[in-house]
C-alpha cells in the first residue's frame, strides 16, 4: 500500500504527535508499505530524506521553534502543504492518506478526499 502522511510535526520537531508519527511510519515501512511524510522543515533540515525506507518532504513553513508553532507557521505550512501533497500524489498515487492534527493539516487531508477520493 502507498501511505501519504501529513503533519506539520515530526521529530525533531514536535512532542508526543510527532513522535507517535514517526513510530506508525516506521512499522507501515516494516509492513512492507510505501511511506512519504509532508511535514514542516526547521532549522536547515534536509529538505527530502529517506529515513530507512520512509520519504520525508520538509517544507520551508517559517517554523522557528521546536516545541511550539504558532497560528502563522501552521497556516505557512497549510499553504504549502496543499500543493506539496497533490505533486506527490500524482507521482505515486497514494491509496491512503493519514493526517495528523486537525489543524493545519486536516484540510490537506479533507481536499484530497474530495478531489482524488483518497
Amino acid at each position: 500500500m502507498k501511505i501519504l502522511i501529513i503533519t506539520h510535526e515530526f521529530p525533531p520537531i514536535g512532542g508526543g504527535g510527532a513522535n507517535a508519527c514517526y513510530f506508525l511510519s516506521r512499522e507501515f515501512r516494516k509492513l512492507g508499505h510505501t511511506v512519504h511524510i509532508i511535514t514542516a522543515n526547521y532549522q536547515g533540515l534536509e529538505k527530502t530524506e529517506n529515513l530507512g525506507g520512509v520519504i520525508i518532504h520538509r517544507l520551508d513553513a517559517a517554523r522557528k521553534r521546536k516545541e511550539q508553532c504558532s497560528f502563522m507557521e501552521m497556516l505557512s505550512f497549510l499553504m504549502k502543504a496543499m500543493p506539496q501533497a497533490e505533486r506527490l500524489y500524482k507521482k505515486n498515487v497514494f491509496d491512503v492518506c493519514l493526517v495528523f492534527f486537525g489543524i493545519p493539516s486536516g484540510p490537506v487531508g479533507y481536499i484530497l478526499k474530495k478531489k482524488y477520493n483518497l
